[in-house]
């Protein structure tokens, strides 16, 4: 699977208005639904496990959700990407307390090893310090696109 065919235009957004976490997760599930990357029923999963396993994350720059679900109903594999127009209160994956994020990555992938190879390969472009400041100030999707396939590595 080449990182170019995941990471599509059609997939990055930026927010123009202000919405909680189960909204982020709804825009980006109704991108990938738009494009026929998902079934509907794969929005309700992603929210389903978002109570139960949280997918914020505290970074020193930003706080990142990673919304994802089994991949039964993915149809076709994506990353579906929004910028925030303000911080979204998620919980943190490790400890349940509030984050607040500035940037959702949701992935959509059918097979369950791309699935942990892709969340590995997140959390390592995640932890590039200078990377995070590039995405906190981009004011475009070409600028994310294009910082997202230059930092994110995938064998």
């Amino acid at each position: 699977m080449d990182i170019n065919d995941l990471i599509q235009d059609e997939l990055i957004n930026i927010a123009k208005e202000d919405l909680d976490y189960k909204e982020v997760i709804k825009y980006l599930g109704k991108t990938f639904l738009n494009k026929e990357y998902i079934r509907e029923e794969y929005i309700n999963d992603v929210l389903t496990r978002e109570e139960s396993f949280p997918t914020g994350l505290e970074l020193k720059n930003m706080g990142i959700a990673i919304p994802h679900a089994n991949p039964d109903n993915v149809l076709k594999n994506g990353i579906s990407i929004l910028k925030l127009k303000n911080p979204v209160r998620f919980s943190n994956m490790e400890t349940g307390e509030d984050v607040y994020v500035s940037m959702a990555f949701m992935l959509a992938l059918k097979d369950p090893n791309d699935h942990l190879k892709m969340l590995q390969s997140l959390f390592i472009m995640f932890q590039k310090e200078e990377v995070m400041d590039e995405l906190v100030n981009v004011s475009n999707k070409d600028e994310i696109k294009s910082i997202v396939l230059n930092n994110l590595t995938w064998n």
